[in-house]
């Protein structure tokens, strides 16, 4: 009876461990002496509470990078997968809270941090048998810019 309860305990710790939430952490202001402004390529996007979500590439605009969020997550099992879905809207928020018109993806890492396995077997007599499965839990990392659209140059008067 006491391994039966073990079991149980360790079982909650480990779902309760599993699904503790990591969100998007706060806005990181950019400290540079003059502002970072690029001109962009233009890629892939999706607009999210009236803020575009770059996910590859940057917008085909004159930009200021205005700070960082740095994303730390877990994005396994269907807890975190749930919780993943919720990701666009806290940037969005951040970048109105921030003044921000986009945000970039910059760069985006998952690894492995650990495997989660199951199994059981039974035996009678001469014959046994049983079954198991085993998960992988990933975490993923991601680094976004915040940026604000200037307005785009004006021509050069030769006309270049």
């Amino acid at each position: 009876m006491t391994g039966d309860i073990m079991k149980t305990i360790f079982l909650a710790l480990l779902l309760a461990f599993t699904a503790l939430p990591v969100y998007a952490q706060d806005f990181n202001k950019l400290h540079a002496r003059q502002p970072l402004i690029i001109e962009g390529n233009g890629g892939t996007m999706e607009v999210v509470d009236g803020i575009e979500l770059w996910s590859s590439g940057d917008p085909p605009h004159r930009f200021e990078v205005l700070g960082y969020i740095e994303d730390n997550r877990r994005i396994s099992g269907l807890i975190n997968q749930m919780r993943l879905k919720g990701l666009p809207g806290k940037l969005a928020k951040i970048a109105k809270e921030n003044g921000g018109d986009a945000v970039v993806l910059l760069d985006s890492s998952k690894e492995t941090i650990g495997y989660y396995s199951q199994g059981n077997a039974t035996a009678s007599g001469n014959t046994a048998w049983g079954s198991a499965t085993s998960v992988p839990i990933e975490k993923r990392s991601s680094r976004y810019a915040v940026v604000k659209y200037l307005a785009d140059a004006p021509l050069d008067p030769s006309g270049q």
